[in-house]
């Protein structure tokens, strides 16, 4: 697993929430974090509190961090977010772009508008730490992920091109229905 991103314990990113799910995952895992934060420490701390340092690795702030997973981490089953909220959550289309399954909280404007089900990866309820504990220990004990080729297709929408003709159509209908009144 991956998680790129602000390493906050609380508030908007929620790691803790991630952290105590992974704290109930059996078996053969592994949680690769690149980024940094104010709560680094925190965090860190945390893992180390609830027994699972072993199976987290903490690779700080990288100027390229899909190249550093791409050529560190290389086998990677899915990106999870835990976030109570988010805007656009670039982080999930930039992670499916590279045809990594995504499993996010569903939280406020985003990852719902993005995540297929079992298409491109999964939902749970925001702070339902024990729901995304499942999600976790089914890919641990089952990795019957779909293609990432479809992970890649299923965003389409979200390409420059696609979403650049889709505001300019938008457009376009709104010019022609304001200039036939």
């Amino acid at each position: 697993f991956i998680y790129v991103g602000r390493l906050k314990f609380e508030g908007q990113k929620r790691l803790k929430d991630m952290l105590d799910a992974f704290a109930g995952v059996t078996g053969k895992w592994e949680c690769h974090f690149i980024g940094d934060g104010s709560d680094a420490d925190v965090c860190q701390a945390y893992a180390q509190q609830l027994g699972i340092n072993e199976h987290i690795f903490w690779h700080g702030w990288q100027a390229d961090p899909w190249g550093f997973i791409q050529n560190h981490i290389k086998n990677v089953s899915a990106f999870v977010m835990s976030s109570a909220f988010e805007g656009l959550p670039m982080t999930l289309l930039e992670a499916m772009s590279y045809g990594i399954y995504c499993v996010s909280s569903d939280c406020p404007s985003g990852p719902g508008d993005i995540i297929r089900n079992q298409v491109n990866g999964r939902l749970y309820p925001p702070g339902d730490t024990l729901a995304l504990q499942a999600i976790l220990q089914e890919m641990v004990d089952s990795a019957s992920l779909p293609d990432a080729q479809q992970i890649v297709s299923s965003i389409d929408n979200f390409y420059d091109e696609t979403y650049y003709q889709t505001m300019k159509t938008i457009v376009d209908n709104t010019l022609r229905h304001q200039n036939n009144r």
